[in-house]
């Protein structure tokens, strides 16, 4: 039997600070707790496919654009991936048979990656699996679940503003 999750609570139990409000205590410890929580649903529902996050996040990212394909520099850009991160999990995900590397047709200095047939297969199971657990979201209504995408887009607005 798994352990239920620490609340917010108990992860900021005896927080102080002068200097931080709690509320923005509580608020970064929940996303981190729920990220975390996310991460191991969405983890196991993607392990019978041999498939861990990053490389789902990859290869989905590829499968919603534009004939497939991605400049790496726009796939780092899209996924957030650390470019030697990317590099390693483009290697492993080529080694599959689900992208491939190729010469830019617009900028031969570039390398684009594009999504295999057998790539947009392995994406279709992959969202089919994380739609049955609503992807790590089952606790949550549509209308929650949008509301909560509402609030972390603020995050993204708040972070450039700040910059």
């Amino acid at each position: 039997m798994t352990e239920p999750a620490p609340t917010i609570e108990e992860l900021t139990h005896g927080w102080r600070s002068n200097s931080v409000p709690v509320e923005y205590v509580n608020a970064t410890t929940g996303i981190i707790r729920a990220y975390n929580m996310l991460s191991q649903a969405q983890r196991d529902a993607l392990a019978e496919l041999d498939l861990s996050i990053r490389p789902f996040v990859v290869i989905s990212t590829l499968a919603r654009s534009d004939d497939h394909t991605l400049s790496i520099s726009e796939l780092r850009r899209l996924t957030f991936i650390h470019a030697a991160t990317l590099t390693s999990t483009l290697a492993k995900l080529e080694e599959r048979g689900l992208v491939e590397r190729r010469m830019s047709t617009i900028d031969r200095r570039a390398i684009t990656v594009v999504l295999t047939d057998a790539g947009l297969q392995l994406v279709d199971e992959g969202y089919r699996r994380l739609s049955t657990i609503k992807f790590g979201l089952a606790g949550l209504s549509e209308e929650q679940a949008a509301q909560l995408a509402d609030l972390t887009s603020m995050i993204d607005l708040t972070a450039e503003s700040d910059g």
